[in-house]
Parts: structure tokens; C-alpha cells; sequence
């Protein structure tokens, strides 16, 4: 059995970046599209679409950087680094492309992959629990 462990991690960090970079390139996409219309959304949704993608933004880093070592707290600041640059590189490119730079979109960036991480740290502790209750 341990010959196939090495192998399964190597398949599991696979799949997590495959998952994180199709995430990355389909929120870029979305912020960066000419002229999309949000009429379709409910009124004052925009914020809500940010929190919720850097939401996911944050889980899939925090699994992208578990798949190679335990977690520890500097391993957050960096994920949170990674989302805080990259939303302001995302507002600010925004322009070039016919859209608007908010500063309240980067601050809803910012919490919402704080929530990812969070979130990441609740499923993490929930199945130790669970594990552990196993043994």
C-alpha cells in the first residue's frame, strides 16, 4: 500500500490544480468580459458576486496548498497574499476592458477569500472530528 500513496498525493495535487487554474481563468473571464449585463440579477448583487467567487477563490487555494503540506498560519497569510494582489491586479486591469474599478468590489474580494479560507479551516477541523471518531 504505501508504493500507491506517493501516487494518489501526486494525482490528488494534479486535480487540484487543474480545478484552481479553470476556477482562476473563468473568474478572470468574468470580471474582465466587455460590457456584461448584470439586469438579469437581482439589484445590488454585484458585491454578493464578489464575496462568493473569491469565496471559492480561497477554499481552492488553501486545498491547492494542502495538497503538498499541513497547513500552517504563514501558509494563509501567503494564500490571503495571493487573493489581496491579485484582486487589486483585478480591479485595476478592469478598465482596459470597459469596466469599472471599485475599491468596495476589492473589499468584498478580500472578505470573500477570507470565507474561503475559513471555510476551508471548518471542513478541515469537521473531518478530523470525524476521523477521529472513526478510530
Amino acid at each position: 500500500m504505501p508504493p500507491t500513496r506517493p501516487l494518489l498525493a501526486q494525482r490528488y495535487r494534479a486535480a487540484a490544480t487543474i480545478v484552481l487554474v479553470c476556477y482562476w481563468l473563468i473568474m478572470f473571464a468574468g470580471t474582465h468580459w466587455p460590457h456584461v449585463s448584470l439586469e438579469s440579477y437581482p439589484q445590488n448583487t454585484d458585491k454578493l458576486l464578489h464575496f462568493t467567487g473569491y469565496a471559492g477563490f480561497g477554499f481552492l487555494i488553501a486545498i491547492w496548498m494542502s495538497t503538498k503540506q499541513e497547513l500552517r498560519p504563514r501558509d494563509f497569510a501567503t494564500a490571503f497574499g495571493i487573493f489581496f494582489v491579485y484582486a487589486i491586479v483585478d480591479e485595476v486591469t478592469q478598465p482596459w476592458f470597459g469596466r469599472d474599478c471599485e475599491f468596495l468590489d476589492m473589499v468584498a474580494d478580500w472578505c470573500g477569500g477570507l470565507a474561503g479560507l475559513a471555510f476551508f479551516l471548518l471542513v478541515r477541523a469537521l473531518r478530523r472530528r470525524f476521523v477521529r471518531s472513526k478510530s
